[in-house]
């Protein structure tokens, strides 16, 4: 089963918010019935926070992820982690996972290069008004995801952070 771009998030949305209910679960200063109905905006003016804050909250979120986003592109256009070797431990494993994975790995790798080839013509336009060379805004691109990635579970709780202390401060 294959998922689209949206469903991830979707799926991403709902866990959070899944996640944050279980955390007001657990944080209930009264009978469960008095949250049930509306309750987490009971829960929200009981503790001062209007539903404007969680708007605030929100976009201040997603600003701070698409400046994560940035940061870390830059950082690795400016550094190249792939090819100064801060990436090779990860590529160590390449001639395991292609041992264990079998003919699985080389289809990995055929997809790999079909959405390698299709993001760089997208950036090729980008790259060129910033006179820069394609391949290494791509690469540079990939490797601040991955980087993201490997990053995100102290990433997400420090933005939730950050922007709890934005709708209180």
């Amino acid at each position: 089963m294959v998922m689209e771009k949206g469903d991830k998030r979707h799926i991403a949305a709902a866990t959070i918010c899944t996640l944050c209910l279980l955390c007001l679960a657990c944080k209930l200063k009264g009978p469960v019935m008095y949250y049930g109905v509306g309750g987490v905006q009971r829960y929200l003016q009981d503790n001062g926070v209007g539903l404007v804050d969680v708007g605030v909250a929100v976009v201040f979120y997603e600003m701070l992820g698409f400046l994560a986003m940035l940061s870390f592109w830059i950082t690795c256009f400016m550094v190249q982690p792939l090819q100064n070797g801060f990436l090779r431990p990860l590529m160590l494993l390449l001639p395991m996972a292609r041992e264990a994975m079998g003919s699985s790995f080389d289809k990995f790798e055929a997809a790999y290069e079909a959405v390698f080839a299709r993001v760089q013509q997208k950036f090729q336009r980008v790259a060129g008004w910033l006179r820069v060379d394609p391949v290494r805004f791509t690469t540079s691109y990939a490797e601040g995801a991955v980087c993201r990635g490997v990053l995100k579970p102290l990433l997400v709780p420090l933005k939730l952070y950050c922007a709890y202390l934005m709708v209180l401060g």
